[in-house]
């Protein structure tokens, strides 16, 4: 802890590097939420479920035959299905969290080490293929707040339980003004090639 000019003193940053979330997961379907089973009142209650009102998204397939601009085929849109159901994660760094869903999808993330609360330069707040994302370090706990483009409150906490060396994933999905659904998803860290 420093004592800055003006009397003011730092805040020491959060304890984010004492259970590193650095590394490559893959998913315990065992100890993990079903996806299909927690999103079952989206399909009875929304038009399409999944597919539709931000849930799923469309996604344009490469190889599908349309093209981008550049003449290339159109690569995978993300969607908020493509991040609570990623059987695989690999996850960099601390202070600029990089996070790959499935190799597919990558996130780049600064996180507030101060918890939630913007800095002057707003780094913390993202504009991503998914909406508006805030993240921040809730002590050892990356959480990642985000509002998509269709109304939809997406939570995303990530911590590693150090007795296991497991990484949970508690994820919230809630349209706006309905009741969300709570989503457990349990990873367990991939040996490293010898």
């Amino acid at each position: 802890m420093c004592v800055c000019a003006a009397g003011f003193t730092a805040v020491p940053a959060a304890a984010a590097n004492s259970v590193p979330l650095a590394g490559s997961w893959i998913l315990d379907e065992a100890a993990s939420d079903s996806i299909e089973e927690r999103f079952k009142h989206f399909r009875k209650s929304k038009r399409g479920g999944f597919r539709d009102d931000g849930i799923g998204g469309r996604t344009d397939r490469a190889g599908s035959g349309r093209k981008r601009r550049d003449g290339e085929d159109a690569a995978p849109r993300g969607s908020v299905r493509d991040l609570v159901s990623a059987v695989r994660l690999s996850i960099a760094g601390t202070e600029h969290v990089s996070i790959v869903y499935d190799g597919r999808i990558t996130r780049n993330l600064e996180p507030n080490p101060n918890g939630r609360v913007y800095s002057a330069s707003g780094d913390e707040l993202v504009v991503d293929r998914f909406g508006y994302t805030l993240s921040f370090w809730d002590g050892d706990v990356l959480v990642i707040e985000t509002t998509t483009r269709h109304g939809l409150d997406v939570v995303e906490r990530y911590r590693v339980n150090g007795a296991d060396n497991r990484l949970t994933v508690e994820i919230s999905v809630t349209p706006s003004g309905e009741f969300g659904v709570d989503i457990l998803r349990v990873f367990e860290r991939e040996p490293t090639p010898s």
